[in-house]
């Protein structure tokens, strides 16, 4: 139906793809664009078949309980996001590593904010009190007025930035201009007139039930439980699998130079060295790492392959997998140490016998991470 819609009506572009280099694919703005106007049939319909002088306070009061506690679970689950600094890491080796060239505009915004683990959790905490005063009323305007201004932030630069969740930023900052909207002649009369508005008495419906403070309270302990301590139970496992580290690993996490040796050439597969065009190596200590190559062997990655590695201390061997989740591996090769800086792999890839030198290189980066001092100069290097 989509699909549809968006060739006769809508127009917009690779609506059965799903790779554009942002989250916000052409299909969802197809589908969101078909729910706006069935939206709009909808509300035309409700609007005239409804009778003259009938209220809908009722249904605005509690579409704007959901909305409020909606974004306020957004606020509070991203808030504590950056504040475990998950969201923008620091960039690992394999990135120090990358041209600036090879990365999309997302990927270097993503640098940009990951450099300084302070400023990540300070947007967190701004994010994170912005949430939490979203869930009481006497604090729900001025919380408001903060998630606007997020909203807003993160919208542009979701734009300039081709950043994911375009589509989702636009339906917050829409929400928080629908729940500001009761409150804009007191907002514009302080802004612009420099006049106070005593604020009217809200509507609040009555119910005579006795067990209705009971079920507001059953919902406020789901509300917390299903949407800020799930989530946060989720974001501290992720967490933990993103801070893992590969036990009994030999190899110690950081770039290599590579220096590749070909002991024997398989006749029938017409291999060369130049086969092999693997130039720095880095391992990183979660057991992921790459290779400054093209080659198709690895996963590519803004210009570098990428893999997973697990040592094997039966064989003494380190097994080279494309993904995580792949069932096979490329290679597993014969690990012998030469010394504390140095090692090397030998086997066969690709049916060539090869043998791979790795000297550890300790000249480090100037992108150290966050040094700011008053009283000390930073160092320059890691």
């Amino acid at each position: 139906v989509v699909i549809w819609f968006n060739t006769y009506f809508f127009h917009f572009a690779d609506v059965s793809t799903t790779v554009n280099g942002s989250g916000d694919f052409g299909y969802e703005w197809a589908r969101v664009s078909l729910i706006l106007c069935i939206s709009a049939v909808g509300g035309f319909l409700w609007s005239f078949l409804l009778k003259p002088n009938t209220s809908n306070h009722f249904l605005n009061y509690w579409l704007k309980i959901l909305l409020r506690y909606y974004v306020a679970q957004v606020l509070i689950v991203y808030g504590i996001f950056k504040i475990m600094l998950l969201q923008m890491p620091f960039p690992d080796e394999s990135i120090l590593n990358t041209k600036v060239g090879e990365l999309n505009p997302m990927k270097l915004a993503w640098i940009f904010f990951g450099y300084s683990a302070p400023y990540e959790i300070f947007t967190g905490i701004v994010e994170l009190l912005a949430g939490v005063m979203l869930l009481f009323r006497k604090t729900k305007f001025a919380g408001l007025l903060l998630a606007l201004l997020i909203f807003f932030n993160i919208f542009f630069l979701n734009i300039f930035y081709n950043v994911s969740q375009k589509i989702l930023t636009i339906h917050l900052i829409l929400f928080c201009l629908y729940l500001i909207y009761s409150n804009a002649n007191r907002l514009f009369a302080f802004i612009f007139q420099d006049k106070f508005i005593p604020v009217s008495k809200p509507y609040v419906p009555v119910i005579t039930w006795r067990g209705m403070p009971n079920i507001k309270l059953l919902l406020q302990f789901l509300f917390v439980l299903g949407c800020v301590v799930y989530p946060t139970r989720k974001l501290f496992l992720f967490y933990q699998k993103t801070h893992a580290v590969v036990a009994n690993n030999p190899i110690q996490n950081g770039k290599y130079k590579l220096t590749i040796f070909s002991k024997s050439v398989d006749s029938v597969s017409h291999l060369t060295i130049k086969d092999f065009e693997w130039q720095d190596a880095i391992f990183e200590k979660d057991g992921s790492g790459s290779f400054n190559t093209i080659d198709t062997m690895f996963t590519p990655y803004f210009g570098r392959g990428y893999f997973v590695y697990a040592p094997d201390s039966l064989n003494n061997s380190i097994i080279f997998k494309k993904t995580a989740s792949s069932a096979v591996s490329i290679f597993s090769l014969a690990y012998k140490p030469i010394d504390a800086l140095a090692f090397e792999l030998s086997g066969k890839v690709r049916q060539a016998d090869l043998q791979l030198h790795f000297e550890k290189d300790t000249s480090g980066y100037l992108l150290a991470p966050n040094t700011f001092s008053l009283f000390k100069k930073p160092k320059t290097k890691l």
